[in-house]
Parts: structure tokens; C-alpha cells; sequence
């Protein structure tokens, strides 16, 4: 029961995600994030699918004066003495022949009933042709070239694992962590994409590309936009479940972070100098021994403008978290040469 509801699950990270809650056993998980489990779901779906469109169909034709199965030969007699199980198995074998357009002709409809069931039995099986060129389509061609890297990507993960002899448990949590991470990252060629654009063109398409929670961080208000848009290639996605450390007081600082889902709890060290609290509060910060962040919140600014070189406080997801990380080092580099920003650490 558990993979029959397995594979209608009409989504790979779905799928995974369900599996992991029904207790899948490991190996069927890591089998879907393969080429072959992808295709394989795909074939259980669309199979499922036909024998769904078909038991509604045999149902309906099945639910009127069952004038079709006159037409049926067999040694059983007339319809009235058929059992249902016969007739059921019957109206399936009409609606599967009907649907699939194979159509032999020994089952035929005796009523304008039939015959409106038969002519909408007709539309489905069209449709549903369709539909399975187009989903096998997508499956073969990989919808993109960044699935294909995706798979490519898992695939030298899994490999990697495997031949480390890594504990099955510890094998599947890497390969849910960038299983996330890919399916939220950029197309590698961004940065090629944006180099190929004219200077007024890049500065708008970078712009709708950071992220709101990045843009209207006070932290980067006064920076043009033309410099914002450059953050593209430098933010990256970060996801941590429930419970997850992301930084640890005294940890040297190496990026700043910005909550896009979830809930964080930062822990300020048990001492703060009043240089620390001075500093932090020039940039609108302030230290307290417990601050739960969310959407839109942000720590580690300190470490990003280098005021400090560790972290002050522990962070910890409450639930399971999405982030967006700057790291210090890379956003230093890319404003070294960029008056706004330099001001603004000037300041502080």
C-alpha cells in the first residue's frame, strides 16, 4: 500500500519526502533520485493513471442497463446472469481497449447512453495520449539542461559516498542536503548570462534577481542598485533542519545570514563588552541572550563589515530553516572598489 501511494506522488521531491515519512526502506529513496527511478516512477504513474481512467469509465458504463454486454461472446448466457465480477472485468476490458484506441469492435455500445459514454471515453483516451507523449517527453529530454546536471551531480555524490562506505543513515542526510541545495541554486551559466548583457540591461536583470529579503535588508539601503545587482553571484542558499547549528560563539566569522523561511534562535555569549554592544548598535543591532529571527532577519553583519572576527552568540534553527548566506570574504572583494558600501563600513 505504502508504494502504490509512493508512486502517485506526482513530484520527485515529493516522492523522496514521502518516502522518508512512510519508512521507505533507504534504498528505494536513493534509487528516485536516479535517471532510472525517475523513469520508473514515471511508468507507475502513468499506469496508475489508465487503470484510474478506466475503472471510472468501466463504472459508469457498467452503471445503466449494461446493453453492452449483449454484444460480449461468451457461454455464460444472457447479461442478467453474469456475475458482477464478469461484468466488471468486462466494462475494464471495454474502457482499456477504448482509451488505448485499439477498439476491436466485440464490445459495442446499445444506448444513447452508452453511446455518449463511449464518444467521452473516446476524448479521454486523446487526451490521455497526450498527456503521457508529453510527460515521457519531459522525462527523456530531463525538462532542462539543469536537470541534467542535477542528476549528473547526485549521481557523483551517491558515487562518492559509496565508495567511502559511508553508514547508510549518514549517506542519505548528504544527499538530502544537496538535494536542497541544488534544486535551489542558480543556473551555473548566471554569471556567463549576465557578463553577455550591455551594463544598463545587467544592472536591471540583477536587481530582480536578488532576492527582496537581501535588498531591503537595511544593511545595503544606500546602495545603488547598479552595485546591489553585482550580490548575484555571491549569495548562496543555506538549509539546515531543526535543530541545526548554523554558527557557534567564538566560531571564527566567515558570512553573514538572512532568514528567508523558518525560525532561528541566537544565543548571545554569556559575556558581551561594551565595545561589542557599541559597535553592533551603530548598525541598529543589539545584543540580547535570546532573539528569535525570522523572515527578513538577519545576523553576522558584524563578521561581513569585519568589525569583529567571531561570532558573539550560537545560532540554532527551531525548525527547519532556509537562509541566505553572504560570505564575508567574497562580499569584501566584490565592494573593494565601491564607494557606497565603503562609506557605509566607514561609518560604523
Amino acid at each position: 500500500g505504502r508504494l502504490l501511494r509512493f508512486a502517485k506522488v506526482n513530484n520527485q521531491k515529493k516522492a523522496v519526502r514521502f518516502a522518508d515519512e512512510a519508512h521507505i526502506p533507504g534504498w528505494v529513496t536513493e534509487f528516485m533520485l536516479t535517471r532510472n527511478g525517475m523513469l520508473l516512477t514515471t511508468i507507475i504513474k502513468v499506469s496508475l493513471l489508465a487503470l484510474l481512467l478506466c475503472h471510472v469509465l468501466a463504472c459508469s458504463m457498467a452503471s445503466g442497463q449494461q446493453g453492452f454486454l449483449q454484444s460480449y461472446p461468451d457461454d455464460e448466457g444472457p447479461a442478467s446472469e453474469k456475475s458482477n465480477k464478469t461484468k466488471y472485468l468486462i466494462a475494464m476490458y471495454w474502457a482499456l481497449t477504448t482509451i488505448t484506441t485499439v477498439g476491436y469492435g466485440d464490445i459495442l455500445p446499445s444506448s444513447d447512453r452508452e453511446i455518449g459514454i463511449t464518444m467521452f471515453a473516446m476524448i479521454v483516451g486523446c487526451s490521455y495520449y497526450a498527456y503521457v507523449i508529453a510527460l515521457i517527453s519531459s522525462v527523456v529530454g530531463q525538462d532542462s539542461i539543469q536537470n541534467i546536471k542535477y542528476f549528473d551531480r547526485m549521481e557523483i555524490i551517491t558515487d562518492w559516498a559509496n565508495a567511502h562506505n559511508m553508514d547508510p543513515a549518514l549517506r542519505r542526510e548528504i544527499q538530502q542536503y544537496f538535494r536542497e541545495v541544488l534544486k535551489s541554486r542558480p543556473y551555473e551559466e548566471e554569471q556567463s548570462i549576465l557578463k553577455d548583457m550591455p551594463p544598463d540591461l545587467r544592472n536591471k536583470v540583477g536587481a530582480v534577481l536578488i532576492p527582496d529579503n537581501v535588498r531591503f535588508l537595511y544593511l545595503f539601503n544606500h546602495i545603488h542598485p547598479s552595485n546591489l545587482a553585482k550580490m548575484v553571484s555571491i549569495i548562496k542558499f543555506v538549509h539546515i533542519e531543526e535543530g541545526g547549528i548554523l554558527v557557534r560563539s567564538n566560531e571564527v566569522g566567515h558570512s553573514m545570514f538572512i532568514v528567508e523561511d523558518g525560525v532561528v534562535n541566537k544565543k548571545a555569549s554569556a559575556v558581551a563588552d561594551a565595545k561589542s554592544s557599541n559597535r553592533l548598535s551603530k548598525l541598529g543591532r543589539h545584543i540580547s541572550p535570546h532573539e528569535l529571527l525570522r523572515n527578513g532577519e538577519s545576523f553576522g553583519e558584524e563578521v561581513a563589515l569585519s568589525l569583529f572576527k567571531h561570532y558573539s552568540y550560537t545560532v540554532a534553527a527551531l525548525i527547519k530553516t532556509t537562509l541566505h548566506m553572504i560570505p564575508a570574504n567574497d562580499l569584501s572583494i566584490l565592494f573593494s572598489s565601491t564607494p557606497d558600501i565603503l562609506e557605509a563600513e566607514e561609518r560604523i
